[in-house]
């Protein structure tokens, strides 16, 4: 019988950082001896103790844009606080990973942070990847991995993992089809030297020497998703 999807876990990351979470970490938060409270209820946490989010599903990460997130930050602060659990003396990152990296970039000694007390290790593998999918930071290859890591985890079904996600079933079926792609199409679709578009279109020929084929063609001739799809067909 075909599991029910669960109920979503949040309705978004600002269901973590809404004043009511705030206000029900008032009491955890001002026994944390390494941290200071701000104006907001949330906290300065020293940066050596924050470990990074272990579920993080981004591989790679932009030195333009993070660049850029350090010049922000040094002018501005860090203005959006990161979210942390408890963890063994310390904290866990939960998200907000490129503004902690930044600021140890920058040699800054703490951030701004808000303590989530009860999160699970689902609900961190979940909001790692709905971070980075609400702010397009991750790759193609990067979300399939993230959804394949959801379903082996918890045996999740599609419905599921696009309840989780904000996505429709469909969207997440195609991205998790582009995992049987060769390695090699994989780092190229990683890489932006083909698309998500240009992938589906190798994934649509059944021979292997055809997709192969296909795929050397869009590299050399830079075939358009169209022109990849009518590759091979025969001419009117």
């Amino acid at each position: 019988m075909e599991k029910k999807p669960r109920q979503a876990l949040h309705r978004g990351l600002m269901a973590l950082i809404s004043p009511e979470a705030i206000a029900q970490n008032e009491g955890a938060n001002a026994a944390a001896p390494s941290a200071s409270p701000s104006a907001t209820g949330a906290l300065h946490i020293p940066l050596t103790e924050i470990e990074p989010n272990p579920f993080q599903p981004r591989r790679d990460f932009d030195a333009a844009a993070m660049e850029d997130l350090k010049n922000s930050i040094r002018e501005h602060g860090v203005i959006e606080p990161v979210i942390v659990r408890s963890s063994k003396g310390k904290y866990e990152l939960v998200s907000g990973e490129r503004r902690l990296m930044a600021s140890r970039a920058l040699g800054l000694l703490d951030i701004l942070a808000v303590v989530k007390e009860k999160v699970s290790d689902r609900e961190m593998r979940v909001l790692a990847l709905v971070e980075n999918l609400q702010r397009a930071d991750l790759n193609d290859i990067e979300v399939a991995l993230g959804y394949q890591e959801l379903i082996a985890q918890y045996n999740y079904i599609h419905d599921q993992v696009a309840s989780q996600t904000g996505k429709s079933r469909a969207y997440v079926t195609n991205t998790l089809r582009l995992l049987k792609l060769p390695e090699e199409m994989q780092n190229a679709l990683a890489a932006g030297k083909i698309t998500a578009g240009h992938a589906r279109a190798i994934l649509a020929l059944d021979e292997p020497v055809d997709r192969t084929a296909l795929f050397n063609e869009i590299l050399s001739q830079g075939l358009s998703v169209r022109q990849a799809e009518q590759w091979g067909s025969p001419s009117p």
